[in-house]
């Protein structure tokens, strides 16, 4: 039938300027084309990155792609000059005829598995800042550029050199100063963190550096998987084969000149300020026009010597644990091709997923440096940072190679290899097959989150002093570390969207068939099933049983608020009490306080007798002069205080069938009949002791 009616089809006409202006150049944060542009490179198994920031005069008079200067003898002393042109170079594995083929095809994504890139639209983030890019590698070009709107290509030559770049010469509405390098730096060491093969990113204007940053990882450790944790996802198609622990470090070194340009996010401390500047002469936003200026914080500007060739350089360092588990991939045939029909590539057989942990030695240091530097903060926390805020205020992200605007909803980042909606700002968990795979990835992300709390409370529970209560100043450190490690994988609301947090959330509890879940007690690490809620109607004599630390106003969400059914912390029962009754001595005060919670519910109990009977075989105590054991199944009578009360003094004694006057004066003296069944004392009864011969 459609072949009767082909000539009346009409050919759907795509404006490509707009669909690149309004959809594919259009990300939600700052540094976008960086982020994509790194990917890009890490893609290429580039060891090296160099972004090279250039006014006119240099980039007319530079050699090009290949960084090397022509006739300028720049400086780098005049930051906050309008840029024309961005350079974005890479040392990794040189264009090869179907890079450059697909180059040229919107939305033609990549098929390796091994490549990050899905959909084959990230590179058109470019079209953000530049009209034009040009793209040279092994010695050929590629400029992309629109004729009205329709874009079109040239090809070209030029010299040999080491570098893949990406020449973009500035929109004129694009062309501000250098962004702040502060923030650059921060998203940069963010960015690194879980790149495959970049160790080095440098920065410069007009070829002179002002900003370095350099990755190192250790030698990784293997982690045994916990018999009783789940290592197969939900669907049954990812399998966590083994997870290893290596610790990485990033150093970020900038010059002083640069930190003088200030920042366009104030850190915590200044929350609400914006654009402080370091610099009381340079107050400009981050495209903000240099004529614009604006008040800051009057900070003294740097000296001379920063404008020199060698300009003084601050260094900053970050070390933490990245955990990885090496994931197997056992798609249905079903599954595996409706994801190929949706992204144009089929998924990979393996893959390795990350996840960072911060300890908290790592986050106080961190802390610290924000106090050091009230006005910029820490280079490694902020907007886009690499540290997160307990609080919730930066929040730890989903990373597919580069970060996302997804976060967790915990401390820490996870990558893998999630497929995210078309503008990255988060994962798609709407479209049916790729919903379904980036469901199973977070099945990878809770179970990885599950294991490394386990470790890390083990660790803690090992090195607590021995008996030291949770509020004693020997266990004070332990306590602390406690705390950090509860409140790091404590759920918090993701954005922008909810069902992350709570699909991680929920495997968090789920992968582990074990019934017990450590936490933090006053007395120490303890298994919830072993921790009762607190409850001042026991604390007066209950003094063994380990119970959940109470919450204080303002305090933030609790770890123990979100534990499932299987692993809540539970109140006291009647069978908590007769436990500990019998492993122990009652003082006079806690007998007190037991006879007192008694009077008070034993109304509320059923089987009284039976219940009684216990309670009175279970407790005894010691007291008198000289002290006696009193056990309160051979007591029979108490002193009446409103009858005899007034003729005993405290030392008088009593026959042995009689409960001491101190533990019941305070009771409602008409209560305890009915809930003890204890007779009051009479006068025959205490004469007829006070002249027996025994």
């Amino acid at each position: 039938m459609m072949g009767e009616d082909r000539d009346r089809w009409k050919k759907v006409e795509v404006n490509q300027r707009a669909l690149v202006d309004k959809v594919l150049a259009r990300y939600p944060e700052d540094f976008t084309v960086f982020r994509e542009l790194l990917q890009n490179a890490d893609d290429a198994r580039a060891t090296k990155v160099q972004i090279d920031f250039q006014t006119s005069d240099y980039a007319e008079h530079s050699a090009g792609a290949n960084g090397k200067a022509n006739g300028i003898n720049g400086t780098i002393s005049d930051l906050d000059k309008e840029l024309f042109k961005w350079v974005v170079r890479n040392n990794g594995e040189f264009f090869e005829e179907k890079d450059w083929n697909r180059l040229t095809k919107i939305a033609d994504g990549n098929p390796d598995v091994q490549k990050i890139g899905a959909f084959g639209v990230g590179f058109y983030t470019v079209f953000s800042v530049t009209d034009r890019p040009v793209v040279v590698s092994g010695g050929k070009s590629l400029s992309i550029f629109f004729e009205g709107d329709q874009l079109y290509t040239l090809d070209g030559t030029r010299a040999n050199s080491e570098w893949t770049s990406i020449e973009m010469d500035l929109k004129k509405d694009m062309r501000g100063p250098v962004p702040k390098p502060f923030d650059l730096a921060r998203f940069l060491a963010a960015t690194m963190t879980f790149m495959l093969n970049v160790k080095t990113i440098s920065v410069s204007f007009d070829g002179w550096a002002f900003l370095k940053l350099t990755k190192s990882r250790d030698m990784p450790d293997d982690i045994a998987l916990p018999s009783d944790m789940h290592p197969t996802s939900m669907g049954d198609t990812m399998r966590i084969k083994t997870v290893s622990v290596v610790h990485q470090e990033i150093i970020v070194e900038i010059t002083d000149l640069a930190l003088a340009a200030g920042t366009k996010t104030p850190s915590a401390q200044h929350a609400g300020m914006e654009n402080l500047s370091r610099n009381p002469v340079q107050c400009e936003g981050f495209w903000e026009d240099i004529s614009t200026k604006s008040e800051a914080l009057m900070v003294a500007p740097p000296s001379q010597a920063s404008t020199l060739d060698h300009p003084p350089w601050s260094t900053y360092t970050a070390k933490y644990a990245v955990y990885s588990a090496a994931v197997s991939v056992h798609p249905s045939i079903g599954f595996r091709d409706g994801l190929h029909a949706m992204t144009k590539k089929y998924p990979p057989d393996d893959f390795e997923f990350e996840m960072v942990y911060f300890s908290k030695e790592e986050y106080d240091a961190i802390a610290a440096e924000e106090k050091r530097d009230p006005i910029l903060g820490s280079v490694f926390r902020g907007q886009q940072g690499l540290f997160p805020l307990l609080n919730g205020q930066y929040m730890s992200r989903v990373f597919i190679g580069q970060s996302t605007a997804q976060t967790t909803g915990i401390a820490g980042h996870l990558s893998g290899r999630f497929i995210p909606t078309v503008e990255r700002g988060s994962i798609d968990l709407t479209n049916s097959h790729i919903a379904k795979w980036n469901e199973e990835l977070l099945y990878v992300g809770g179970f990885l989150a599950r294991l490394v709390y386990e470790k890390e409370i083990k660790i803690i529970r090992s090195i607590w002093p021995k008996d030291a209560p949770t509020n004693s100043h020997a266990a004070a450190s332990s306590k602390n570390q406690a705390m950090y490690t509860m409140q790091y994988f404590t759920f918090n609301p993701s954005t922008p969207d909810a069902k992350v947090s709570k699909i991680l959330q929920n495997v968090f509890f789920t992968c582990s068939r074990s019934e017990s879940f450590p936490i933090l007690s006053n007395s120490g690490i303890r298994d919830t099933k072993d921790v009762r809620q607190p409850n001042e109607r026991f604390s007066s004599f209950m003094k063994v049983m380990p119970v959940r630390i109470a919450a204080e106003p303002g305090d933030p969400p609790s770890l123990i608020d979100s534990l499932p059914e299987r692993y809540t912390v539970r109140t006291y029962t009647f069978e908590d009490v007769v436990s500990e009754l019998r492993g122990r001595t009652l003082q006079d005060d806690e007998m007190v306080g037991l006879l007192r919670w008694w009077v008070d519910v034993y109304e509320t109990v059923t089987n009284h007798g039976k219940t009684l009977s216990e309670l009175k075989e279970a407790t005894k105590s010691y007291s008198g002069t000289p002290k006696r054991e009193i056990s309160l199944v051979n007591i029979f009578k108490f002193v009446d205080s409103n009858i005899m009360g007034p003729w005993l003094r405290p030392d008088d004694a009593l026959p042995p069938d009689t409960i001491p006057l101190s533990f019941t004066r305070t009771l409602a003296q008409g209560k305890i009949t009915p809930a003890l069944s204890w007779e009051p004392m009479t006068v025959v009864d205490w004469l007829t002791y006070l002249i027996s011969p025994q």
